[in-house]
């Protein structure tokens, strides 16, 4: 899949997937399956392969299988021990307003 996906709700990722990702809720990366993406989301699970700009509001979990190469932004971290995390890791002190608001 390549585009958009804006939303909410529990989105599991088995495959490939390039483009955004705005997530209100949980987005989860299959073991095996590949993320290119810049992503907004509440919580996170990785146990794939996820390249891109990450901003987790409150959780974002690495399993041993998941690696993550780019910039992450997120209230908590964890990562398994396996799990590959390569850039920049900054955590999120003050949770982000969503939808994030738009300014006139």
């Amino acid at each position: 899949f390549r585009g958009e996906v804006k939303g909410g709700g529990f989105l599991v990722i088995r495959g490939h997937v390039e483009g955004a990702l705005h997530l209100r809720d949980r987005l989860q990366v299959d073991s095996g399956s590949t993320l290119r993406a810049n992503v907004q989301v509440l919580e996170m699970v990785l146990a794939g392969n996820a390249e891109g700009e990450i901003r987790v509001t409150d959780r974002l979990r690495i399993t041993g299988s998941g690696v993550l190469h780019g910039d992450v932004e997120s209230g908590t971290v964890r990562v398994e021990q396996g799990a590959v995390l390569r850039g920049i890791l900054r955590r999120r002190r003050d949770p982000a307003p969503w939808p994030p608001e738009s300014t006139p």
